[in-house]
């Protein structure tokens, strides 16, 4: 230990005033989604972005950078991506008590999994199945509106301006 100084709580303290909070880590990462090039690293920058707005409760800015997402891996064509964020927004959609517009969501994850085989649908099938019986839950997806196709999946496929 001969020529190293401890450092001083003091210093430490400073040192950990000095760290940039969560919400400016977010704007940057948000400004940085915004300017990537890449169309990829957009989608995953705007779900990085949704999954920090989400754990600090904001869940309608969440769901504002997961519809960015979503529309980036659809135009990409990248389907695992787009079960993926679809995954996060029914999260989303969850944490912000709406029951059904989040088992609609994960339905469409799922859905999409199960094409691709993906070993992950059966994480999906699990979530399902652990939230379908809660109670709050009114109607079963998709039986609220005309033609089985429900205003959630609606918002949810429909592209942002």
């Amino acid at each position: 230990m001969r020529g190293r100084r401890p450092t001083s709580p003091r210093r430490r303290n400073t040192a950990q005033a000095t760290a940039p909070s969560t919400s400016a880590t977010t704007n940057t990462a948000t400004w940085a989604a915004d300017r990537l090039a890449d169309p990829f690293g957009k989608a995953i920058g705007h779900s990085i972005v949704a999954s920090a707005r989400l754990r600090r409760g904001n869940y309608e800015d969440a769901r504002h950078h997961l519809r960015h997402a979503l529309d980036l891996c659809r135009d990409l064509g990248d389907r695992p991506l787009e079960a993926d964020i679809l995954n996060r927004f029914g999260d989303a959609h969850h944490a912000a008590h709406n029951p059904n517009a989040a088992q609609e969501t994960w339905q469409l994850a799922r859905d999409i999994l199960t094409d691709l085989e993906h070993p992950h649908a059966d994480q999906i099938r699990g979530k399902l199945a652990l939230h379908s019986d809660r109670p709050g839950r009114k109607s079963r997806p998709g039986s609220a509106s005309k033609g089985g196709t429900s205003l959630t999946s609606h918002l949810i496929t429909a592209r942002v301006p």
